[in-house]
């Protein structure tokens, strides 16, 4: 039975295990996947931005996580850290 919920913030593994939430490798691989074969042939918002030379979203949901991370539970979140950073270098306009 899969115990991991895609409609929570928590998008970086230590963040959950931090949040006291339940992981383990046939939860998250079962998620992971389903996710992966809804999704297929959508193209992401943010990629969409990114294309465009829009301002991404991605400071207010990884930024999020980062943030949360860190003052909430005291666990740093480099992953989330680092996508913020690399999106964001790929256009002037994404930073905030």
């Amino acid at each position: 039975e899969c115990t991991l919920k895609s409609s929570g913030n928590c998008t970086d593994i230590t963040l959950m295990k931090s949040a006291s939430q339940q992981l383990s490798l046939p939860v998250l691989k079962y998620f992971v996947t389903d996710v992966m074969s809804k999704t297929a042939d959508n193209v992401s918002s943010m990629l969409q931005d990114v294309r465009s030379e829009r301002v991404t979203e991605v400071r207010l949901l990884n930024g999020y996580v980062v943030d949360s991370g860190f003052n909430k539970y005291n666990v740093e979140c480099p992953w989330n850290k680092h996508l913020c950073e690399a999106v964001e270098a790929l256009h002037p306009l994404s930073e905030m």
